[in-house]
């Protein structure tokens, strides 16, 4: 029901028309069965209890824009339906054209804030910073000619270059920081995208220890004191080890051995080690081994876990979406069609969390400059070519 009174409805039947033969007899209205489909998605319903609610309920009908004794059609046009939306990106195109609905209508705002789940998210920064340069210089001299001589740009101005030089270009910037769950942190990890692309990963290192850390008590690895220079590493007793091992099977860690002699006679065996033979303590390389010191020292800090509460916007998507929306399973068999029922679970979830909320207030437009009174004055179009892919 809000997406009829706040949208009109997500699609309209002209935006269908080329994915159905001109002829042949009339069928079903498309847009009515793209939403029959989200809203299968939304509520979790199979094909047959989509049609049987088109068939029953109200709110159905008044979603639908259905006279209240239209009798529905059959399930398994839903299933149809589907296979259309799987071939050449339709569902796709199905999900750009919902989010340019909402956009019109105010509920979706730009350069809102956003969140994402990705191993990689990374931005050419250099390449863009040079490209913003470049178009922002060619409009600056766009504006100083539409202020002093507008009649020199009537031979060059089209529509291609209203569409690229008409307002300002704001293209994205490189990350200093993704915020990522403890199951894909590393201190291999860690390094290497502060080494190769200066992306600081935030997430937690698991502690050190097996027993140990799952039990609460006894010596971890944390607990011994780790010498490079002299290549000894300590006990919380004051026992030091006897070997440093360095085996290329167990790159890249490194071995450091005590003597049995050392822990027979030692009153806190029992808990550092339940084995028959002495400690052995694995641990990292110098340079790694700070920094997994260093981000487990930084995790207890309050800016640190302030940083990191941010990635519970991700988690509450994610947890949506398997939990509310099973995305974790497909209902169907292939990757064509399993992507089908992605695209229509993200336009549910996103119907449910607007309709959830009140509707967003539009911002008052800043005053056109004269490049851009220019353009209007010649009915050219100035939109943003950047946010539509071109």
């Amino acid at each position: 029901m809000w997406v009829r009174d706040q949208l009109d409805g997500l699609w309209d039947d002209e935006d269908f028309v080329c994915r159905y033969p001109r002829d042949g007899r009339p069928g079903l209205s498309p847009a009515q069965l793209a939403t029959v489909c989200v809203l299968q998605f939304l509520l979790n319903l199979s094909d047959r209890q989509a049609a049987e609610a088109v068939r029953c309920r109200i709110d159905f009908k008044y979603a639908l824009a259905m006279e209240l004794d239209d009798p529905g059609f059959h399930h398994s046009v839903l299933a149809d339906f589907r296979d259309r939306l799987s071939q050449d990106d339709r569902a796709d195109q199905l999900l750009s054209l919902a989010l340019d609905r909402m956009r019109r209508a105010g509920l979706v705002k730009e350069r809102g804030r956003q969140r994402t789940d990705s191993t990689q998210v990374l931005a050419a920064a250099r390449e863009l910073t040079r490209l913003e340069l470049v178009l922002e210089a060619v409009r600056a001299a766009l504006e100083e000619a539409a202020t002093r001589a507008p009649e020199i740009l009537d031979e060059l101005v089209d529509a291609e270059w209203a569409v690229r030089y008409g307002r300002p270009v704001r293209l994205p910037s490189q990350p200093s920081h993704p915020v990522v769950d403890g199951g894909y942190v590393s201190i291999a990890l860690l390094d290497r995208s502060a080494r190769d692309h200066q992306v600081q990963l935030i997430g937690p290192v698991k502690a050190s220890g097996a027993w140990q850390r799952k039990e609460q008590t006894g010596f971890t690895r944390d607990d011994f004191t780790i010498d490079f220079d002299r290549r000894r590493v300590t006990c919380p007793n004051g026992q030091t080890s006897r070997k440093w091992i360095e085996v290329p099977a167990m790159a890249p860690y490194t071995a450091a051995r005590f003597h049995p002699t050392q822990f027979n006679p030692c009153p806190d065996r029992p808990a550092c080690t339940r084995g028959t033979s002495a400690r052995t303590v694995n641990f990292l390389p110098r340079h790694l081994h700070e920094l997994q010191a260093l981000n487990r020292t930084d995790q207890q800090d309050r800016q640190w876990k302030q940083l990191y509460a941010t990635r519970s916007g991700v988690e509450g998507t994610i947890c949506e979406l398997v939990n509310g929306h099973q995305a974790r399973r497909s209902r169907y068999h292939g990757l064509r069609k399993t992507h089908v029922q992605h695209v229509l679970t993200g336009i549910a979830i996103n119907i449910e969390r607007l309709a959830s909320r009140a509707p967003a207030h539009a911002r008052s437009p800043r005053p056109p400059t004269a490049f851009q009174k220019y353009l209007d004055s010649r009915s050219l179009s100035w939109e943003c070519w950047w946010r539509q892919g071109k």
